[in-house]
């Protein structure tokens, strides 16, 4: 979504990219609401959007997944370089930046990365590690003012003695990430004891939506409250040692470049307004204030998507509750389909004799009936308004757009 440019991205970035007007006003919005932008550039896994294009398919690790670069190509420092200036000179009020180095699948599998790993005797642990360093150097050379983060799951398996010997301390801070109801499980004591004997500083991650499913529409509260107080828990074991920086609140778009949208934000805002309210410290979640904040009538529907509308009047709300509708529409549409009756009457059996119960028939006709006419009553209500919005704007911009040549002023 950056608006590359020159020579060597020439042609990468996705036709409805922000324009560098774009990202300087979103800068400006964030400074005037005391927000700091910190530009996350992916420099070595889910490079998939520069990767998947022909011109830059001998990059790849794996020549046949477009996720993750060769560290070892000759243009790969290049291009990625590139891509670092850019966006660094498109934020100059940021005072960090975020180089990714997450779900890096595939490594040292490629010809070029085999032969230098054998010729200097390095495993994948060292592989990872010198192509993390050298971005981080790159950046710290041109740009020393930056603190320079990564994600932490490829330093996990990585030997304590390895890391303090690789002096990645000297060049990044990890933000360690987890998304599940209970994060010790996977970040336990050990691990952090082990980052804590390495760097300076750490980052912890959580997530308000974006985690709990590639397709899912409505985030799940309950799951991401439950995140929230798993990492308050060790947040506030480790604080009085002086090494937890903060937290960063994740809310993902997709899972990947090629996966689809999942939660849309409007619809996570309540999710985020209950994982801050962890995060401050409040322990009375079923409080009137965070309903009072999000201006709904009731909360019955964070606890259970499935219970009620919230009826709310924060920025967005009215896109939470068409996707609500939608999702109440969908479940009822499936308790029907689940139910004796269409099993019993409407199988396969019954399809292949046509042989059924009249009466049986006339119900489920009714019901699909009447799952058509809502249907069709959503669709006029949220999806056909803006068609013919759109269209409407599309007609006025076609008519200006064959113009060459204007009257005089009314």
């Amino acid at each position: 979504m950056f608006p590359y440019s020159g020579n060597i991205l020439t042609q990468t970035s996705a036709k409805n990219a922000y324009t560098l007007r774009e990202i300087q006003l979103i800068n400006s919005l964030a400074m005037l609401n005391n927000l700091s932008v910190i530009p996350l550039v992916q420099t070595f896994g889910h490079l998939e959007f520069i990767l998947k294009l022909k011109q830059f398919r001998f990059l790849r690790e794996v020549e046949r997944y477009p996720q993750v670069i060769c560290p070892k190509h000759n243009m790969t420092l290049k291009m990625l370089s590139e891509m670092l200036d850019q966006i660094i000179n498109a934020h100059p009020e940021s005072t960090m930046i975020h180089i990714g180095a997450d779900e890096v699948f595939y490594i040292g599998q490629c010809n070029t990365c085999r032969s230098i790993m054998h010729e200097k005797n390095i495993s994948n642990d060292q592989l990872f590690l010198t192509h993390v360093k050298t971005i981080a150097s790159l950046i710290k050379a041109k740009h020393p003012q930056l603190k320079v983060l990564i994600w932490d799951d490829g330093l996990r398996k990585i030997k304590e003695e390895e890391l303090k010997n690789s002096n990645l301390s000297k060049l990044v801070e990890p933000v360690v990430w987890k998304y599940t109801t209970d994060v010790t499980l996977d970040i336990n004591n050990e691990l952090l004891d082990k980052y804590s004997n390495v760097f300076k500083t750490l980052w912890f991650a959580s997530a308000f939506k974006g985690a709990t499913g590639s397709f899912q529409y409505l985030p799940s509260i309950s799951h991401h409250v439950l995140n929230h107080e798993s990492w308050m828990k060790t947040y506030n074991y480790y604080k009085y040692k002086g090494l937890v920086e903060g937290i960063f609140i994740t809310g993902w778009q997709r899972y990947d470049h090629f996966a689809m949208l999942c939660e849309l934000l409007p619809v996570g805002i309540p999710s985020l307004a209950y994982s801050l309210a962890v995060l401050s410290g409040s322990e009375d979640l079923n409080s009137n204030t965070i309903v009072h904040l999000l201006d709904c009538k009731n909360y019955s529907f964070l606890t259970s998507v499935d219970i009620g509308m919230p009826y709310c009047k924060y920025p967005g709300a009215e896109v939470l509750e068409a996707v609500l509708k939608f999702h109440h529409f969908k479940r009822a549409y499936q308790k029907f389909k689940e139910s004796s009756s269409v099993a019993g009457w409407l199988g396969n059996y019954n399809s292949d004799y046509n042989l059924s119960s009249p009466a049986i028939i006339d119900w489920v006709l009714t019901n699909l009936n009447d799952f058509l006419s809502e249907l069709a009553k959503w669709q006029g209500t949220y999806i056909k308004p803006l068609y013919r919005d759109i269209d409407k704007m599309m007609a006025i911009a076609n008519r200006l757009f064959i113009m060459d040549n204007w009257p005089r002023r009314p």
